[in-house]
């Protein structure tokens, strides 16, 4: 298989259920060539790079959006994807004639989704409204202005609206009351800091929590005694090390064993992790972010044999504390006692932690310029990330299940 990066981007339902994800994807060796062969390339690395990896592994249960080129439509007239578990992009540049509409017709005949993406008042794919049963508005490229009447026209059809390229938390009311029915991009994952928010009660409980359990000198008693004062942190957090995701020889009946069996830097992990995801008021998407950005850059770390694996873990989870608590992030982690390293790396992605969280956020943005990391291939990073997927989808299913 060639050289793959493959990311993915969170679609959500008005409800802000994650409904699927935008597969992004790029060649690592990039050859010389014309648009033509380009467009082509392009579309048969993504297939294989996908029966390759697999599908289900990159968006689990949910739908798959996949942008392909007017040539390999045209080229490869049986997908290798089937209809129920995909939705098929095409972007606002297409040539439009009648050898894609017969296409995209076909298409539609065999149960596709089709979706037309970058959608804007002046792109060339207008003509396909007739066949698209997603419209993805492309809001960075509409102005204000244009928006509503746009939204309106779009209306006329039968076809369910999509806001992508959504940064802003505030936008979101705002749009699914123009009659958005999906929202895409990584607002949720950005904070919204306004002047004089305060912290609500639980986000405090759970940064005193933290305060405590992050304390450098802290011995093993001690931090016992600190998951023990919350009762529902230690049912879950027992429930939790006794699911099948752990597979320890033994039952867990106790904190103190937890510790015995886990030690106490793995406990502050698994601490750090339910805590979070009992306190997450925002979409549960931006829990499992968290567990992927936690996961890659400890995978990151073990790919240099570093010893200290938690504290790239910890900094690539609590790096999205801004988010789940609409606050700076250094205002949130003045008030967690952690160490010089892991503070920096998620401040200013000093050092090995930093590099590994730079790397991490990168690859989940779809910033290509941004993925590297000490000599990885981009065939390692881009297993680390699939692997890290797997893993926190694993993981946060046991989470929910000790709920």
């Amino acid at each position: 298989m060639l050289d793959l990066y493959i990311a993915r981007q969170p679609i959500f339902d008005r409800k802000l259920k994650l409904y699927g994800y935008e597969l992004l994807y790029r060649a690592g060796q990039e050859k010389s060539a014309d648009v033509k062969d380009a467009n082509q390339a392009t579309a048969q690395v993504i297939t294989l790079g996908l029966i390759e990896i697999g599908i289900e592994k990159m968006v689990g249960k949910h739908l798959a959006f996949i942008n392909l080129s007017r040539d390999y439509v045209l080229g490869n007239p049986d997908l290798p994807f089937p209809p129920d578990n995909v939705v098929l992009e095409f972007l606002e540049n297409i040539t439009v004639d009648d050898e894609i509409i017969n296409a995209l017709q076909q298409l539609k005949q065999r149960n596709y989704i089709i979706a037309l993406d970058d959608i804007h008042p002046k792109s060339n794919s207008l003509k396909l409204l007739p066949l698209a049963d997603i419209v993805k508005v492309d809001l960075l490229l509409t102005p204000k202005e244009q928006l509503a009447p746009f939204i309106e026209k779009l209306k006329q059809y039968p076809v369910k609206l999509l806001a992508e390229k959504v940064e802003d938390g505030r936008q979101v009311n705002d749009l699914l009351d123009m009659g958005f029915e999906y929202l895409q991009g990584f607002f949720f994952s950005k904070p919204i800091v306004t002047k004089h928010r305060q912290l609500k009660t639980n986000q405090l409980a759970m940064l005193a929590l933290l305060s405590k359990v992050y304390e450098s000198d802290i011995e093993v008693n001690e931090l016992e005694d600190v998951i023990c004062q919350d009762i529902s942190l230690s049912y879950h957090l027992l429930r939790y090390i006794n699911s099948a995701f752990f597979s320890l020889p033994g039952k867990v009946e106790s904190i103190r064993q937890a510790v015995v069996y886990m030690g106490r830097n793995e406990l502050k992990t698994w601490t750090t992790v339910i805590s979070m995801a009992g306190y997450c008021d925002k979409p549960d998407e931006l829990m499992t972010l968290a567990m992927v950005r936690g996961r890659m850059c400890e995978l990151l770390g073990k790919s240099l044999a570093m010893t200290n694996l938690d504290s790239f873990f910890t900094a690539g989870l609590l790096s999205t504390l801004d988010a789940l608590m609409d606050q700076s992030i250094s205002s949130i982690l003045e008030k967690l006692p952690l160490h010089d390293e892991i503070q920096s790396a998620i401040l200013e992605h000093r050092g090995l932690i930093g590099s590994a969280l730079a790397c991490a956020k990168a690859y989940e943005q779809g910033n290509w310029n941004g993925i590297k990391f000490r000599g990885s291939t981009i065939q390692e990073l881009n297993d680390y990330y699939v692997e890290s997927i797997s893993w926190a989808n694993k993981a946060l299913e046991h989470v929910k299940k000790s709920d």
